[in-house]
């Protein structure tokens, strides 16, 4: 065997041939450090295309059983896994801390477990912490089994023992091989442990469900090749502020992705919200530089309240300052209100604000935003009942978004009554109100302002 040198990126993983400050895959500075793969010798006759054809067949041709899913009937089972959990899956939950990660597994094995035989395998908690956690979930049967492990080849040895149909290992960055020299969540211990549970999932045809934790920029921990390796990932987003979670499906290999389903945090578990939609804008009340608009989150709307305050600046230099929408976006469409409007927007310091701590960076936001700075501007307000949403062009033109339809159907059913937005494709029937313009100075026209 032959020593090779290579440099790697501590972060996610990426490997360069030689050193460099910046890792181009992650971004990140100073984490790329020399290391060494054992490179085998090859003898002089051999090589790498002298091994033996892979057996092909046709598509039509092709047999083999159909992927067997372990179908639940309660919450919130029967929404995460809509067409039931596959067997021989691995599936990665992950999300900050504090997001509820371990509640809502720990639910999803209760649920499994009444119809199926479940292994729940903590690494970080004790056996009598997750019981004193179950316990506020109602009764668990014969078929939830529990175990304390944080040792991958204990892991492995008790599926053996046991064949659950469904575990789940509380979690990953935890457990260690004992055979890699380094310290528990680092990436060639997640790399190894990773790929000896997916071996051993597809082997013994188990589903195994891993919790994952995340990084302080809120990436996933662990090596990049991590995503590619598990068969669906799961994000459990939160705020601190609310006890809201927006849980959603970033690759799922056995069903739909792009889903998002919103939780609410209890003491007995998860649950799910009612009229997820309009849980932003509970408190709305209509005034000046404040518009409601409506923003699509993969398969979720949601409606929020885009907040806006201008006024006269003091200093030779206006201040800009947004909170979850892109700053660089707004300098762009002060700069668009100025040009196509003739309004000094650099006489003014700007604030932009989404309600409820929402961060969004869609296009439709656009005009919902130059609204608000207009309605703040001419201390007027719109009617409560209205909604605003749609793309604004550097020339003031205004542009239909993606899921329009989507958008004006949830607003019909949340009782608004008028629109403003661009023109539409083709015709659309409603009940609404749709005021549609061409560009920001037929809008204000439209507005009266």
């Amino acid at each position: 065997m032959k020593d090779a040198r290579i440099f790697t990126c501590s972060k996610c993983d990426a490997q360069y041939p030689k050193w460099t400050g910046r890792c181009s895959e992650c971004g990140a500075w100073g984490t790329i450090a020399e290391s060494q793969i054992q490179k085998p010798f090859l003898k002089k006759k051999e090589s790498v295309v002298s091994g033996a054809p892979a057996q092909v067949t046709r598509l039509q041709d092709a047999s083999g059983a159909a992927v067997e899913r372990l179908l639940a009937t309660q919450f919130p089972a029967v929404k995460v896994f809509a067409g039931g959990l596959a067997r021989g899956s691995l599936t990665l939950m992950t999300g900050e801390p504090g997001a509820g990660k371990s509640t809502l597994c720990l639910q999803l094995a209760h649920n499994f477990s009444s119809r199926f035989r479940v292994l729940y395998i903590t690494s970080e908690e004790s056996v009598g912490q997750v019981r004193e956690r179950a316990s506020r979930m109602g009764s668990f049967g014969e078929s939830f089994l529990l175990a304390e492990s944080f040792d991958l080849g204990t892991i492995l040895a008790t599926m053996r023992t046991e064949r659950p149909d469904v575990v789940v290992i509380d979690s990953l960055q935890t457990v260690t091989a004992s055979d890699i020299e380094s310290d528990a969540g680092s990436i060639q211990q997640i790399r190894t442990v990773s790929a000896q549970l997916r071996e051993t999932a597809k082997r013994e045809n188990i589903a195994i469900i891993l919790i994952g934790h995340v990084t302080k920029d809120g990436a996933l921990a662990g090596p990049k090749s991590l995503e590619h390796l598990v068969d669906a990932v799961y994000y459990l987003e939160t705020d601190t502020k609310r006890p809201y979670r927006l849980l959603r499906s970033y690759k799922n290999r056995f069903g739909e992705s792009g889903k998002v389903l919103v939780l609410q945090l209890t003491a007995k578990g998860m649950i799910e919200v009612a009229n997820a939609a309009t849980i932003f804008i509970q408190n709305y009340e209509s005034k000046p530089g404040s518009v409601i608009t409506v923003t699509l989150l993969d398969d979720q709307i949601f409606f929020l309240e885009v907040q806006a305050l201008v006024s006269k600046s003091a200093f030779g230099y206006a201040k800009r300052t947004s909170s979850g929408f892109s700053r660089s976006r707004l300098e762009m469409l002060l700069a668009i209100v100025k040009k196509h409007l003739h309004i000094d927007t650099d006489a003014y310091d700007v604030y932009v604000n989404i309600a409820g701590g929402f961060h969004v960076n869609e296009p439709a936001m656009d005009l919902a935003v130059v609204v608000a700075l207009l309605s703040s501007i001419k201390e007027t307000a719109l009617p409560g009942n209205t909604v605003v949403f749609g793309e604004v062009g550097l020339s003031g033109e205004l542009r239909i978004v993606r899921d329009t339809a989507m958008r004006l159907a949830e607003s019909a059913k949340n009782k608004f009554k008028i629109v403003y937005l661009p023109p539409l494709e083709k015709k659309v029937s409603s009940a609404l109100q749709l005021k549609s313009s061409n560009s920001l100075s037929e809008l204000v026209a439209a507005l009266a302002w």
